[in-house]
């Protein structure tokens, strides 16, 4: 089994939301090993300890810039050698924008 996600990256002007949920199935020897999720060349995730089986929770990040397209970026990796990332750009053009990264259901 993989690591089942969810991160949504909302931006709203100069705002940045970050919000997750990763979680493997339970009873099983898979344990969340990293998760580093980052805006404009920052990893907003402080709080994430490997070794576990679940990890939720938001977070946010202000930008500097944010008339200028942002860089959003996420990687995950379990302790089974299976791992996923992937990349996106918060448009500086619009006030609003959003990256939605996720497994399929």
């Amino acid at each position: 089994m993989a690591v089942k996600y969810r991160i949504r990256i909302e931006k709203e002007s100069s705002n940045i939301t970050i919000t997750y949920a990763l979680n493997v199935p339970s009873g099983d020897a898979e344990l969340i090993a990293d998760f580093e999720v980052f805006v404009a060349g920052e990893n907003v995730i402080k709080n994430f300890l490997p070794g576990q089986n679940a990890f939720q929770g938001a977070t946010s990040y202000v930008l500097q810039k944010p008339d200028a397209d942002a860089p959003v970026s996420f990687s995950i990796s379990d302790n089974m050698d299976w791992s996923d990332n992937g990349n996106d750009v918060l448009r500086g053009s619009r006030k609003y924008d959003e990256a939605l990264f996720q497994t399929a259901e």
